[in-house]
């Protein structure tokens, strides 16, 4: 996680518990700014969360942005040194006791869902008996919740995100510090429904680290860090071109409100999803057209950003470049001859080396049910045309990953 280093203090305080409700308020000093205040509320199921989890939950709003925190809470001394390990930060409470607090069993996976089809595909392919948390941040993403509200979920309902300025000012970027913050529902539930592991809709264009032909992950590719809740990968080793054909072929009747939750009209990532959503159906041989697409006020320029430069390649591929030029042009030469001469096929199938779920007995099941809609795995040819592809995009973006085919 990135440290800001304008950002000196938070603290969380003025806590009012009930069940199902608990409200705060924040307080930050950023090094050249004053003081600013913000009045926070959550709403969720009627259980009262313990103060270690409510300081756990805040903490994913955090990341590694500050050099102090401080709750007032009590605490356990094991709570503060989650909370500092994970934030990097000096830790301090209004109360701390020795030791942990209450231990309750746990052994429940939670799938943090927002309906998109990232999570949806996630939905399609997590274990029996998950969790379902949605968080509903209001204003504009009122359209993912209205979604999200036909799903069996537990709903947190918070303005965490920007809140109530209690001096007039700007509202607070919390979730600007880290992407953790989407973790904030699981963090809250931990206990209360026995949660073990947590799931995101996490897919292979959000790796940034290098990765080995033929060598499992051992390491969590996607770690959510700390509080005793292990992070499991389901749909990691699927392009989001994939994750579109789960949704088509297992949810098709939820793809068309999914699409309407996920962007407005005019936007690219609108277009970019109705165009997958087009391709799975060709796929499947299910009726589709054009003709209903929204096509974007303005298109992206290629090498700006890097999920739509890496989907451009399949796109133009597969419909051509008048179509692909409505969602990204300017593709440099080197790019096109790629999208000319390479199959480009490891888009529709999924990397094994990116997976990792809650028990190794699930495996045979998974990928036969990725068999069932024609996702198979990954090919030494699949490797090879991820490897040329990421090493064109690295020239716009050298954080993608750094692909080692070598066996």
């Amino acid at each position: 996680m990135r440290r800001d280093p304008t950002a000196t203090w938070v603290t969380f305080s003025n806590f009012l518990i009930r069940p199902g409700l608990v409200e705060w308020e924040c307080t930050e000093k950023r090094t050249g700014q004053g003081v600013r205040r913000l009045h926070n509320s959550i709403r969720f199921d009627s259980f009262v969360p313990s103060h270690d989890i409510i300081a756990s939950s805040l903490a994913t709003f955090c990341g590694s942005a500050y050099a102090t925190i401080y709750f007032g809470l009590t605490l356990h001394e094991d709570a503060i040194t989650s909370i500092a390990e994970f934030t990097g930060a000096s830790v301090s409470a209004k109360r701390v006791l020795a030791g942990s607090g209450v231990r309750v069993h746990r052994s429940t996976p939670a799938l943090c869902f927002s309906g998109g089809f990232d999570s949806l595909a996630a939905y399609c392919l997590m274990p029996s008996g998950t969790q379902l948390i949605s968080l509903d941040f209001g204003g504009w993403f009122a359209r993912e919740a209205r979604f999200f509200e036909r799903f069996d979920t537990h709903i947190v309902r918070t303005d965490a995100r920007r809140g109530n300025a209690l001096d007039g000012g700007d509202h607070l970027d919390l979730d600007g510090n880290s992407w953790t913050f989407m973790g904030f529902g699981a963090m809250l539930y931990r206990d209360h429904l026995g949660l073990d592991t947590i799931l995101f809709g996490t897919i292979l264009e959000s790796y940034r680290h290098s990765v080995d032909k033929g060598r499992k992950c051992q390491d969590d590719p996607f770690p959510f860090p700390g509080f005793g809740l292990t992070r499991k990968v389901y749909v990691g080793g699927l392009t989001e071109v994939a994750t579109a054909f789960v949704c088509e072929y297992f949810a098709e009747d939820y793809v068309s409100d999914s699409l309407v939750s996920l962007a407005g009209v005019g936007s690219t990532k609108l277009y970019r999803k109705e165009l997958l959503i087009h391709l799975a159906k060709l796929k499947y041989g299910r009726t589709t057209t054009m003709a209903s697409l929204h096509i974007p006020t303005h298109p992206l320029v290629f090498g700006d950003y890097g999920v739509d430069d890496l989907l451009i390649f399949y796109i133009r591929k597969k419909l051509g470049a008048e179509v692909a030029d409505k969602l990204c042009c300017n593709m440099s030469p080197d790019a096109i001859e790629l999208c000319d001469t390479l199959h480009l096929d490891f888009y529709e199938r999924v990397m094994p080396e990116l997976v990792n779920l809650c028990d190794l007995s699930e495996e045979k099941g998974y990928f036969s049910k990725l068999a069932e809609a024609g996702i198979l795995p990954w090919d030494d040819n699949d490797w090879e045309e991820f490897r040329q592809v990421m090493d064109v995009l690295r020239v716009y973006h050298p954080e993608v990953a750094v692909i080692h085919t070598d066996t």
